[in-house]
């Protein structure tokens, strides 16, 4: 009886002599932590995570070789290190925080053996490490403005994709279009088209359009070869070059079957590298004497069509109708394309292309003002080409009735290109009925200036001239 009563006695001491040492090392904790606290409040945050991660490295090597026990004691000591996630608060809340935070630790590491436990103070030094790291890297994080401005290059790089399409609707339209043995030299000059321009247009060309300079020209040097050009306006040139060869291929058809290619070529560099960048920039820049007078193309219905169409007269005018066209009394003979397929395809191409060509002038799609505009003129455009088209189609069976003639498929064709050529400078704000009646105006403009053309004796293969100018 007295051996269970010394043993219930030695029990009781050995529990006593515990809670008086965990007492003493709580204590001691949070004298510590109070110390410390004071001293973190007072360092920079990155200074604080520099501190705690070298004592938690410390830390984890100590616990792998420590008893559960002595872990706990250890851990209580050196946890104390997450003050530095609060080291902006005053050193009082700093404190609770920290003891709130020793409990749930001391409870955990209890359950755990050296080894979790070194496992456990790895992971937390790992935290503390990325949360350095999400704190450096907060001063890069993306913005609304950032993601807007991504959005419209996106747009104006996939807009000009589709644009650069129309290359190759001009050479099927082309092609089909004049007799099969001129098929290659037409294919060459669209082909040559797009290289040339571009040339042009990266040495010079940008520069006389976009840089600053006076009502003229652009005179800005940096623009050459786009040497001093950000790289955030790449899209924006890119886009650039796909209407100025839009306006050179205008021409290949005017004088199809009949110019020398080094002529074509030397016609080509002079267009893309002078003549429409400078008449872009009267039109849309700042500065520009067109636009300063109020002068309003949306899309480009004079600066791009307009420019190709005259500069197609000139080129018709001046090399003279193809041999055979006008008989010896200056009646007209129908020189008949060789593939009706291949006109057919580059029309269709075309068409598709130019929902581009209109859509993308607003040069953006990120705002919802931006959205309204895009669309407004995506179905003006489609409104403006079906009118025209009609009215094209019936025009011309009328007016071949009387000799028995057929529906005219290449006129229909043109006819179309010509409503749509003609919604290009109003596209942005016009209702579609407006654009519909424009339309039907358009088609009388392409049939009047279809035979005037005749009648002057001026041979247009295309109808170039007619469709653009």
């Amino acid at each position: 009886m007295s051996t269970d009563i010394m043993d219930f006695t030695t029990e009781a001491e050995f529990l006593t002599t515990m809670a008086e040492n965990l007492t003493e090392i709580v204590g001691t904790s949070i004298q510590t932590i109070t110390e410390k606290a004071l001293l973190m409040a007072s360092l920079t945050p990155v200074a604080a995570v520099e501190s705690a991660i070298e004592n938690t490295t410390e830390t984890a090597l100590l616990l792998s070789t420590l008893t559960p026990v002595t872990a706990i004691e250890s851990a209580i000591e050196n946890i104390t290190e997450v003050v530095w996630l609060v080291s902006t608060l005053t050193p009082v809340t700093t404190v609770e925080n920290a003891i709130e935070n020793i409990t749930e630790v001391v409870w955990l590491v209890s359950t755990l053996t050296p080894v979790a436990a070194v496992a456990f103070v790895t992971t937390t030094e790992d935290t503390v490490t990325d949360v350095m790291s999400n704190e450096t890297t907060t001063e890069h994080q993306l913005t609304i403005e950032d993601l807007r401005k991504s959005m419209d290059a996106f747009f104006l790089v996939i807009m000009s994709f589709i644009i650069f399409f129309l290359q190759g609707g001009f050479a099927f339209l082309e092609a089909g279009s004049v007799r099969s043995k001129n098929t290659t030299n037409i294919l060459m000059k669209n082909l040559m088209d797009i290289l040339l321009a571009c040339l042009a247009f990266w040495v010079v060309g940008y520069m006389f359009f976009q840089s600053e300079g006076n009502t003229f020209i652009g005179t800005d040097v940096g623009y050459i070869l786009t040497l001093k050009l950000e790289a955030t306006m790449y899209a924006h040139w890119f886009w650039s070059l796909t209407f100025c060869a839009t306006a050179v291929t205008i021409v290949s058809g005017a004088v199809a079957e009949r110019c020398d290619l080094m002529a074509y070529f030397a016609y080509s560099i002079a267009i893309s590298g002078l003549i429409y960048p400078v008449v872009a920039h009267w039109a849309w820049t700042p500065n520009g004497w067109l636009m300063v007078n109020g002068y309003i193309d949306f899309a480009g219905s004079g600066v791009v069509h307009h420019l190709g169409g005259v500069c197609g007269f000139v080129g018709a005018v001046f090399l003279g109708p193809r041999i055979g066209r006008f008989d010896v009394k200056g009646k007209p003979v129908n020189i008949a394309g060789h593939s009706v397929p291949l006109a057919a395809l580059g029309a269709f191409i075309l068409l598709f292309g130019f929902f581009a060509f209109n859509g993308s002038t607003q040069a953006a799609i990120g705002t919802p003002e931006d959205m309204v505009i895009v669309q407004r003129a995506v179905i003006n455009t489609m409104i403006g080409g079906c009118s025209s088209g009609l009215m094209t189609l019936f025009c011309f069976r009328s007016s071949l009735m009387k000799s028995g003639g057929k529906w005219s498929l290449l006129s229909t064709i043109n006819g179309t290109l010509c409503g749509i050529i003609a919604t290009c400078a109003f596209c942005n704000f016009a209702e579609p009925y407006m654009t519909f009646i424009v339309g039907i105006f358009a088609a009388f403009v392409y049939v009047f200036i279809h035979h005037t053309m005749i009648w002057l004796k001026i041979d247009d293969p295309l109808d170039a001239v007619a469709v653009h100018g």
